[in-house]
């Protein structure tokens, strides 16, 4: 049984093309979210790994789109910040794929993240080099 209905142009939809315009318009708010909302919010948010946890999660936001995003954050991340970055990304691996705490996030999932995290560079003081071994670390767990 097909359901029609009228826009307001007054033109005939069925229930199929009424459920993919809203599949559709919530991928758009989705990525308007991540880009104009999520993105533009301060570091104490942007690293806080339970709420990235829980937005990707939840599907909130598109983790493809959060992938690609994280990881362009992350390279850009002035050298003042590489603690909190590191700590972000150790915290989320480890929690995501590592432990595998959420089934929905997988190594497959975040290749920019991954990428991202190679490409840290690290000072040779010690509380770098102990930061470098923690990254380390955690890309060696990822990669079994």
């Amino acid at each position: 049984m097909c359901f029609e209905s009228y826009d307001s142009r007054g033109v005939i939809q069925t229930n199929l093309e009424i459920i993919q315009m809203v599949i559709k318009r919530i991928d758009e708010f989705k990525k308007r979210l991540l880009n104009d909302v999520f993105l533009k919010m301060e570091e104490i948010y942007l690293f806080n790994v339970e709420l990235n946890i829980t937005l990707l999660s939840q599907n909130i936001l598109p983790i493809a789109d959060w992938d690609k995003a994280i990881g362009q954050l992350i390279r850009s991340a002035p050298g003042s910040s590489i603690d909190k970055v590191v700590s972000f990304c150790v915290n989320f691996a480890s929690f995501t794929v590592v432990q595998r705490q959420v089934q929905t996030i997988t190594y497959e999932h975040i290749p920019c993240l991954v990428a991202a995290m190679e490409s840290l560079s690290f000072d040779s003081d010690s509380q770098s080099l102990s930061l470098k071994q923690q990254m380390d670390e955690c890309l060696s767990q990822l990669k079994q």
